[in-house]
C-alpha cells in the first residue's frame, strides 16, 4: 500500500508445528454452495428462533420511523442509484458471483456518473466516481474512519495501522512513519534485487516448452519472500513448509473475508461463528499469529543479547558494512528502548505489513506484465531502457550499492509511466470504504454521519470524462505534463489524503526491481488479451483464471 539481520540463522530456528494433513480446506466460493446453505439455513433458524421483530425488523423500523431516519432518507433521495427493495434494500444485489458483482459496479459506474447510492438493508451506501466527489472523502481529515468490512480484518490484524481508529490510528501513524522514510527504505532494494534475480532463473523453467503459464503463483511467492526478509528479517524459499502453510492460510483466510462482506447476514460475528467457514478461520489464524508470535519472541531475544554483549551501537561506531534491518527489527527496538509498542501491537503491525504488502504487490506485477504482454511495441521500449540501466547493475559498487540501486529504478521513467498506467486499468486495490463520523458535503449533496462511503478505485480510474478510452494502455496519461492537467483525485491506487499507503515508494521500488529483472531476461508474450479476462473484485483485483503469458528467453 509508504530490516535484516541474522535472518539465516533464524531461518533454522523457527518451526511452526503443523500437522501434515491439511488443515485449511479449500473453499468453492461459487454463489449458494453447500457453505452458502449451510449458512443460509442457520440464519433462518436462528431468526426463527429468536423474534424476527428484534433480529432483524425492529432496527429497519426505527430507522424508518424515527426523526433521523426520516433525514437520512430524505437526504438520499436526490442521489442516484440502482432500484431497490423495501427493507432488503439492495442486498439480494450483493448475492451474485464475483464476475457479474464487477459487472454490476461497472454498469453502476456507467449509468449514474459521477456519484451513486446503493441500500444494504437501512445502511445507505455512497459510492462515488468523479474526483471532486472522491476529494471529499479522502481529503477529509476528520472522516478517517474505516467501514465496518474492516472489522473482518480484525481477527488477523487486530487495530493495527490499517483497520485502528481515532487516536490509536494517529499514535501509530506517527511512530511507524520514520520507518518508512527513503533513507531506510534504500536498504531494502538489494533484497529487492536478489529476489528478482532469483525468480528470472525460476521462470526459465516455463521456456522449455515455451507454452502458456498462470504467472501469479510465481510472482506470489517472491513478493511473499521479499515481504518476510524486509518485513520479519527471515528467509524462505519454497521448499520451506512454513512457507507454503503460510501462503495457504493467507489466501484461504482472503477468500473467507470476501465470502463475508457479500453476504450481509455473515458479517454479524455470532451467526459466523456458528458456519463451518468459521473453523476454517481459526484454523488459518492459528498458523499466521504462531508464525509471528514466533518470529517477534526470537528477534526480542536477540536483540537483548546484543544489547547485554554491548553490540549494539551509535550511530558514530556504527562500522560502514550496516547490516539491514527488517521492519520488525525497529519495532522490536521501539518496545524496548521506548516502551512504545506492547508485543500485541507489533504483531498487529508486523500482519498488516505482511497482509497489504504481498498480494497486492504481486497482482500490481502480474497485470503490469499481462498488459507489456499486449503492447509489444510499448514492451519493447521498456526493455531498451531496462538494459540500458541493468547492464550497469555489476558495475555497481558494493559501498555504494544501495543509492545506486535506487537511482538506477528512479531513473526508469518509462516503467514506472508503465506501472501507472497498469494499477490505473488494474489497481491491486479494488475498493477503499470509509464509515463518516460527521455530516459531509460532497458536491451538492449533503452525506450525513454514520453513512458508509465505498470508493470502487477500478471505476473511478475509468471514468470516461477523464481517461478518454478508459480500457486502452497508455502511459502517456503519466506524464508530467498530463499528471499535471488532471484533477488530483481522478488517481488513487495508493489512496489520498491522511490515510493513505504509508508503504507505496516501497512498493514502487519492489515492482519496478522485478519487472526488470524479467523483462531483461524475457520477452513476454499474450495469451489472452484484455477482452478475454475477466476481472474479479476480491480483496485484491484478480483474474478470474489466472494471468497467463509465455515467455521466450532473449539469449
Amino acid at each position: 500500500m509508504d530490516i535484516i539481520g541474522e535472518g539465516e540463522e533464524f531461518t533454522a530456528q523457527i518451526s511452526i508445528f503443523v500437522p501434515q494433513r491439511k488443515i485449511i480446506s479449500r473453499l468453492d466460493m461459487d454463489v449458494f454452495n453447500v457453505y452458502d446453505f449451510i449458512s443460509i439455513l442457520l440464519a433462518l433458524l436462528v431468526i426463527l428462533a429468536a423474534v424476527p421483530a428484534v433480529v432483524f425488523l425492529t432496527p429497519v423500523f426505527l430507522f424508518y420511523v424515527n426523526p433521523k431516519g426520516r433525514v437520512v432518507s430524505k437526504l438520499m433521495k436526490p442521489i442516484p442509484g440502482p432500484p431497490s427493495l423495501p427493507i432488503l434494500g439492495n442486498a439480494l444485489d450483493f448475492l451474485i458471483t464475483k464476475e457479474k458483482m464487477t459487472k454490476y459496479l461497472d454498469d453502476c459506474a456507467s449509468k449514474y456518473l459521477p456519484i451513486y447510492k446503493a441500500w444494504s438493508f437501512s445502511t445507505p451506501l455512497i459510492n462515488p466516481i468523479g474526483p471532486e466527489y472522491v476529494e471529499a472523502i479522502l481529503h477529509s481529515s476528520r472522516n478517517i474512519e474505516k467501514s465496518d468490512l474492516y472489522g473482518l480484518l480484525e481477527p488477523w490484524l487486530g487495530s493495527g495501522l490499517l483497520t485502528s481508529k481515532g487516536q490509536k490510528w494517529f499514535s501509530h501513524r506517527k511512530i511507524l512513519t520514520p520507518a518508512f522514510h527513503f533513507k531506510i527504505l534504500e536498504k531494502f532494494v538489494p533484497i529487492f534485487v536478489e529476489r528478482s534475480k532469483k525468480l528470472a532463473q525460476q521462470l526459465e523453467v516455463e521456456t522449455t516448452t515455451g507454452g502458456p503459464f498462470n504467472v501469479v503463483p510465481y510472482i506470489s511467492q517472491c513478493t511473499l519472500e521479499v515481504i518476510c526478509e524486509s518485513a520479519m528479517g527471515i528467509k524462505l524459499d519454497k521448499n520451506d513448509t512454513r512457507l507454503q502453510e503460510y501462503f495457504k492460510a493467507i489466501k484461504s483466510l482472503g477468500n473467507i473475508l470476501y465470502y463475508r462482506a457479500t453476504r450481509p447476514w455473515l458479517i454479524m460475528n455470532w451467526l459466523f461463528a456458528l458456519t463451518p467457514t468459521a473453523f476454517t478461520q481459526r484454523k488459518c489464524l492459528k498458523v499466521l499469529h504462531s508464525f509471528t508470535d514466533m518470529v517477534i519472541k526470537e528477534k526480542k531475544r536477540e536483540y537483548l543479547e546484543r544489547r547485554s554483549n554491548k553490540e549494539l551501537m551509535t550511530e558514530e561506531t556504527k562500522p560502514q558494512k550496516k547490516k539491514i534491518r527488517a521492519f520488525l527489527d525497529l519495532l522490536v527496538e521501539l518496545s524496548l528502548e521506548e516502551n512504545l509498542l506492547t508485543d500485541l501491537e507489533i504483531r498487529e503491525e508486523v500482519d498488516t505489513f505482511m497482509f497489504e504488502g504481498h498480494d497486492t504487490t504481486s497482482m500490481a506485477i502480474s497485470w503490469t506484465l499481462f498488459a507489456l504482454a499486449n503492447n509489444p511495441d510499448i514492451q519493447e521500449e521498456v526493455r531498451e531502457e531496462v538494459d540500458l540501466h541493468m547492464n550497469r547493475l555489476n558495475d555497481i559498487d558494493d559501498d555504494d550499492s544501495e543509492v545506486s540501486m535506487v537511482k538506477m529504478f528512479n531513473e526508469m521513467q518509462l516503467l514506472e509511466r508503465c506501472i501507472k498506467e497498469s494499477l490505473r486499468i488494474y489497481p491491486s486495490v479494488p475498493f477503499i470504504t470509509r464509515t463518516l463520523t460527521e455530516d459531509l458535503k460532497m458536491g451538492e449533496y449533503l452525506i450525513p454521519e454514520e453513512t458508509k462511503i465505498h470508493l470502487h478505485i477500478r471505476n473511478i480510474h475509468h471514468n470516461p470524462s477523464i481517461f478518454p478510452q478508459p480500457d486502452k494502455f497508455d502511459p502517456d496519461r503519466f506524464l508530467p505534463e498530463a499528471v499535471r492537467a488532471r484533477h488530483p483525485y481522478a488517481y488513487v491506487p495508493f489512496s489520498a489524503g491522511p490515510r493513505n499507503c504509508i508503504g507505496q515508494r516501497f512498493a514502487m521500488l519492489e515492482m519496478k526491481a522485478v519487472i526488470s529483472a524479467i523483462v531483461h531476461r524475457y520477452r513476454i508474450i499474450a495469451v489472452d488479451t484484455p477482452e478475454d479476462v475477466s476481472v474479479i473484485i476480491d480483496l485484491v483485483l484478480r483474474s478470474s483464471h489466472g494471468i497467463n503469458i509465455k515467455l521466450e528467453p532473449r539469449h
